[in-house]
């Protein structure tokens, strides 16, 4: 399964979604189903749960794509722009629990951040 984050041309929001294997994407945001994440952050931090209610969406459209029906909320991908997966928020990194640097500044370095 490959998950995305994706706009149509026309929009500013972002919207969650997977690559079928005809190439189309699923909108999942369209998708009226309880427990749909309404994103891949979301995904991620509602785990199994989230995840499963994706995957169940996708194996029902790729089952309609089987039996050669056309999958509603599917869109080409050449429709739509992929954005990052997610965009983070602060950074926050700690320089001198590099052994080299701590002794590069004289310091014998503390052993954890």
């Amino acid at each position: 399964m490959r998950l995305l984050t994706f706009r149509f041309p026309t929009s500013v929001s972002d919207r969650f979604g997977a690559i079928l294997s005809n190439g189309q994407v699923l909108d999942l945001t369209g998708l009226d189903r309880h427990g749909m994440p309404v994103s891949l952050l979301g995904c991620i931090q509602e785990g199994p749960a989230a995840l499963a209610v994706v995957r169940s969406a996708v194996e029902e459209a790729e089952a309609t794509l089987k039996a050669g029906g056309a999958v509603a909320g599917a869109v080409a991908y050449a429709d739509v722009t992929v954005q990052l997966p997610y965009v983070p928020g602060k950074v926050v990194a700690v320089g001198r629990n590099y052994g080299e640097h701590a002794a590069e500044v004289g310091d014998a370095g503390t052993g954890t951040p």
